[in-house]
C-alpha cells in the first residue's frame, strides 16, 4: 500500500502562537526622606506585549523619519527662501507625537502630511499647466515620489496610533521611560 494514496491526515495539529510576555518589575532604591512615596517601591509591573513592541518600533521609526524630514526642511530654507519656515511644523509635531505616544499629535501629523500632499499636487498641476515648466520631468518625478512617501507616512502614523489605543496608561508610561531593545523596527 502506497502512503500517498492514503487520504487520512497524519495529524490534526493546530499551530499555537505564544506572545512570550515578560514581566518587568523594578524597584526604586532611592530612599530619600523628602520623596513622598507611599511605602511602595515598585515602579512597574508590566507584561511586555507584542503591541508594546510594535508601538515602540513604530515610535522609533517615526522619530527617524521626522529627523530626516527636519534635516531636509533645514536645507530647503537655507538654499531657497526663509518663507519655508512653516515646513518645520510637520516634523516637530510628528516627533513630539512619537516621543510622547500622544494620539492628538499623531492625528495632527496625519492632517499636516495630508495637507502637504495636497500642496504638492497643487503645485505639480500648476507647474505642468504653465508653458515654462511643462517639460520639467525631474520636478514631476520628485513630486510623485513625495506624494507616495507622504501616503506611506500617513499609513505608518495611523498604524502607530492604533497601537497606542490598545495600550494602557501604565504601558505607555513604561515605553516612555524604559527602552525595549528587541522591538521590531520597520
Amino acid at each position: 500500500m502506497d502512503i500517498s494514496s492514503n487520504k487520512t491526515p497524519i495529524t490534526n495539529a493546530i499551530p499555537i502562537i505564544i506572545d512570550n510576555p515578560r514581566i518587568i518589575s523594578e524597584t526604586n532604591n532611592n530612599n530619600n526622606d523628602n520623596d513622598n512615596n507611599d511605602n511602595d517601591n515598585s515602579i512597574f509591573d508590566v507584561y511586555i506585549r507584542t503591541d508594546m513592541k510594535f508601538a515602540y518600533g513604530y515610535s522609533n521609526f517615526i522619530k527617524l523619519l521626522c529627523s530626516i524630514k527636519f534635516f531636509f526642511c533645514f536645507l530647503s530654507t537655507m538654499f531657497q527662501s526663509y518663507t519655508y519656515m512653516y515646513s518645520f511644523i510637520l516634523p516637530i509635531v510628528g516627533y513630539i507625537g512619537a516621543k510622547k505616544y500622544n494620539n492628538c499629535f499623531n492625528y495632527l501629523h496625519i492632517f499636516l502630511t495630508f495637507l502637504n500632499s495636497i500642496n504638492t499636487i497643487t503645485f505639480m498641476v500648476y507647474f505642468y499647466t504653465s508653458p515654462i515648466y511643462q517639460n520639467n520631468a525631474i520636478y514631476g518625478f520628485i513630486s510623485i515620489l513625495d506624494i507616495i512617501i507622504c501616503l506611506w507616512i500617513i499609513r505608518i502614523v495611523y498604524i502607530f496610533s492604533t497601537y497606542i489605543k490598545k495600550l494602557t496608561e501604565e504601558e505607555i508610561l513604561f515605553l516612555k521611560i524604559y527602552k525595549e531593545y528587541d522591538a521590531v523596527i520597520w
